[in-house]
């Protein structure tokens, strides 16, 4: 916890896990007639490096309702995540079958091909898809591609952060992160089911599991990234859409809470070891120092060195300001 600021006084007004998560992934309140973008699309978009061979942004794990998910949205997939359900193994597509003289041979052909397209009024549709192809061959063939292989790692480093799903992607999201991607995303959806953290009523029993499972990722990622002198250059945000409520349900258990919540920050110049906020005695409601989602997002924007009233517009011509609203919150800094 001494690398750990955890904010106790979140509050938002999103109870439904669909609307909820919406909010904490894109800062922004759902609005039909706009697909924001999740928060990692943002900041590919920002730290876009055409000559880098790896994706800017990398999801580990996968959410457990895929209708709850969120992508890139209005910023189209050039910045959408590259997706890893499992840790430690790529996506079969992404292994050539072929030697990598043959596949440079295939791609040759193929701009042949699309060169006599463009000649024929196909221009800009060439052009968009040789940046992916471009972006894509560069992806299968980098020697960074080690990046994903966790055998790299030695025995005694698995030990530290674990053997369960959750912790060895945090143990690729380090490696990532020293590879040089700029934002990684992991959930933890546990080992129990399919429920993930929403255990309501199991929450007695199921709880324990979970946390045993995510604690020594959570602790060991920020030890090494310490020990790596990482942690001060890197954000680690540890958070959810909600937390719970603090008295039991007629059923025993506990419901979706978004009157008072945590959300935990280390590294990225944040000031550690201490406790932002508070709840009343019974932890019903904040009692000192609410913080909003958008302050929160506010201050990734800070850490990340970008203006939070920054717009980008759409393919559709819709300005959008990477945060709407919301105060920085000084405490943390």
């Amino acid at each position: 916890m001494d690398k750990v600021a955890l904010i106790r006084s979140m509050k938002s007004e999103e109870r439904d896990h669909f609307r909820a998560i919406k909010l904490v992934k894109t800062g922004y309140a759902i609005k039909p007639t706009i697909a924001y973008p999740t928060w990692g699309a943002v900041v590919a978009r920002d730290r876009y490096d055409p000559g880098f061979d790896l994706p800017a942004f990398v999801r580990i794990g996968k959410p457990r309702i895929k209708t709850r998910d969120v992508n890139a949205g209005v910023l189209a997939p050039r910045f959408e995540s590259f997706k890893i359900d499992e840790p430690g193994k790529l996506p079969e597509d992404v292994v050539t079958t072929v030697p990598p003289e043959v596949l440079k041979r295939r791609l040759s052909l193929t701009d042949e091909l699309d060169a006599e397209f463009a000649k024929r009024g196909g221009g800009a549709q060439v052009r968009e898809k040789k940046e992916i192809y471009d972006r894509t061959s560069r992806f299968v063939l980098s020697p960074l591609l080690s990046a994903f292989d966790l055998t790299k790692e030695n025995e005694k480093t698995h030990e530290l952060y674990g053997k369960n799903h959750f912790s060895q992607s945090c143990l690729l999201a380090r490696r990532l992160v020293e590879t040089g991607v700029s934002f990684v995303e992991v959930f933890s959806t546990g080992s129990i089911g399919d429920q993930g953290w929403d255990t309501h009523k199991r929450g007695f029993a199921e709880n324990p599991v979970l946390a045993q499972e995510t604690d020594q990722g959570y602790a060991a990622l920020l030890t090494d990234l310490a020990q790596r002198g990482m942690l001060e250059k890197t954000l680690v945000v540890w958070m959810g859409e909600f937390g719970r409520t603090p008295k039991f349900d007629a059923d025993g258990g506990r419901d979706h809470y978004s009157d008072g919540w945590i959300t935990c920050l280390s590294g990225g110049g944040v000031k550690t070891g201490q406790v932002i906020g508070s709840t009343d005695d019974e932890g019903v409601s904040v009692k000192d120092r609410p913080v909003g989602v958008s302050d929160l997002f506010v201050t990734f924007c800070h850490v990340l060195g970008m203006d939070p009233h920054e717009e980008y517009v759409t393919d559709l011509q819709q300005p959008i300001k990477l945060v709407e609203g919301g105060e920085l919150v000084q405490e943390l800094f």
